[in-house]
């Protein structure tokens, strides 16, 4: 076939796609030709492949045309009308991603409603629980330790989620009447499913070691739940403030923060409506930006206390401290409703955990084998008096990296694929929410005009690895098992080290 037949063959592939999908659109439309510089680049794209393989890059061709379509871009590039026609969650595949951005009108109103799978396997049962949010998370678990995730994203415009989709074979599913993709792994156990909701602006995907009708089954049971109480944060604090304590829970706040002066800032909030100090009649009224509030000196203490209640969902709320009137104003004025998102990673006490009971991966990997190597080095390093000496090192890190460590290298470097492929912004900010799949990691990446930033989850939700590009660097954080295992290790090595300097001392 020649040149100039493979290039007609590649142009009508396109325009075939185009009309089978907006026939109806099309036939409205003026008559529109491709741009001679896009022909150009087809036909570049062809003749870069040798003549046996050229019925590889017409198939490529025809696949690139599908994408535009699924994309948007070739109608919104020709009407306008079609735009608003197209207006919600726009799909495009990219080199080694789906992408989904919503392009249509999102409510900026926080919520107090999640939805949730109310169907999952038997053998399944609820580890992380959904909470609202920019970003919702929940993760179940089997009995033989394998993992559901379910997520989803909603009301950020300039968010846009992917799914990585090397070694993935793709099926178009329903799930509620509507259009669903089910990523099936060629390459591993883990499979996703991903579906919109136009109405809402929620892109919604199920991650787990589940057959893809199973996925279906469990996305066609989502139900929103009943309406949560509220959670309350301040915005703003004056000066080098420091967390000290918190409790939240039912709908009440107590949170405690500490200058740097030693001075306690109280913030408090109630679903009743109704703060300590009601019953006093030796309130002051203070203006602030969005109402009054009750300013109360506190004989016995000497601080001061300020009340105030939200009108749109009736909670009261009070502040109590010595600092200056106008910084609690300032404080009261910036308190908003907070809403979780994806950098809301889980929390642990790793510090008093440590010493706790070993958990099963680091149980599996002190095996006697390797224990016993621990103790050769340790004697060996004892002798010559050098307390771990570089080729232990080695060894140790070689080792945790193998069994404890998560798959931080391959996620790395798929992401800085990504960050790579992404150029700085005019201005604004793009957030980006990756799905890799296989392993199940969840990333964060948000790039600005001058900055981009990235943080790696595992399948748990824990912060693995974070990345800036003011100093192009990743940052890997230790996860709970990687210490505790570390932690263990260089106890078995420092009594194997002091036995035998004990030894040696004795004998000479």
């Amino acid at each position: 076939m020649t040149n100039e037949a493979l290039d007609n063959l590649a142009r009508q592939a396109l325009l075939d796609a185009i009309h089978q999908e907006y026939g109806g659109l099309m036939a409205e439309m003026p008559e529109h030709d491709f741009l001679p510089g896009f022909e150009k680049k087809m036909r570049r794209l062809i003749r870069r492949a040798n003549h046996p393989v050229r019925h590889r890059i017409v198939q490529a061709v025809a696949c690139l045309a599908l994408a535009v379509l699924l994309s948007g871009c070739a109608v919104l590039a020709v009407s306008p009308e079609a735009r608003t026609a197209l207006a919600g969650w726009i799909k495009e595949l990219r080199q080694e991603w789906s992408s989904y951005h919503y392009a249509g009108e999102i409510a900026d109103t926080p919520r107090n409603t999640v939805y949730y799978p109310a169907w999952i396997p038997a053998d399944y049962q609820e580890v992380k629980s959904p909470e609202p949010g920019t970003f919702v998370h929940a993760l179940y678990e089997g009995k033989d330790g394998s993992l559901l995730s379910f997520s989803y994203q909603a009301g950020l415009k300039r968010t846009t989620f992917h799914v990585v989709w090397d070694n993935i074979t793709v099926q178009q599913v329903t799930v509620a009447g509507s259009q669903a993709d089910l990523y099936l792994n060629t390459a591993g156990n883990t499979n996703v499913l991903v579906w919109t909701d136009e109405a809402q602006g929620i892109v919604f995907w199920l991650a787990g070691q589940l057959a893809g009708e199973k996925l279906v089954q469990v996305a066609e049971s989502l139900q929103e739940s009943e309406p949560l109480d509220w959670v309350y944060r301040p915005t703003w604090l004056p000066g080098a403030i420091a967390w000290f304590s918190s409790t939240e829970e039912n709908g009440e706040g107590h949170t405690v923060y500490e200058s740097g002066e030693e001075k306690l800032i109280t913030f408090c909030y109630s679903k009743t409506g109704i703060t300590p100090y009601a019953e006093r009649p030796d309130g002051q009224t203070v203006m602030m930006q969005n109402g009054t509030a009750m300013l109360y000196h506190l004989e016995e203490s000497g601080d001061l206390a300020l009340t105030w209640v939200d009108g749109e969902t009736g909670y009261a709320f009070w502040l109590v401290s010595e600092i200056p009137i106008e910084d609690m104003v300032r404080i009261a004025e910036s308190v908003e409703i907070y809403q979780n998102n994806i950098n809301d990673v889980l929390e642990i006490d790793i510090d008093n955990l440590l010493e706790g009971p070993l958990c099963e991966q680091v149980k599996l990997a002190l095996t006697d084998e390797f224990v016993e190597k621990i103790k050769e080095y340790a004697r060996r390093d004892a002798e010559a008096n050098i307390y771990m000496q570089s080729d232990y090192i080695d060894f140790e890190t070689a080792y945790t990296k193998a069994h404890i460590s998560p798959e931080r290298d391959s996620a790395v470097a798929r992401v800085s694929a990504f960050i790579k492929d992404h150029s700085f912004t005019d201005g604004t900010v793009d957030n980006h929410v990756l799905c890799l799949v296989e392993p199940l990691y969840f990333v964060d990446v948000t790039v600005s005009y001058h900055q981009k930033t990235a943080n790696i989850y595992d399948e748990n939700g824990i912060m693995i690895a974070g990345y800036t590009s003011m100093d192009d660097h990743w940052t890997a954080v230790s996860t709970f098992e990687e210490k505790q295992f570390g932690y263990v290790v260089a106890q078995i090595y420092a009594a194997a080290f002091q036995e035998e300097r004990t030894k040696l001392i004795n004998s000479e």
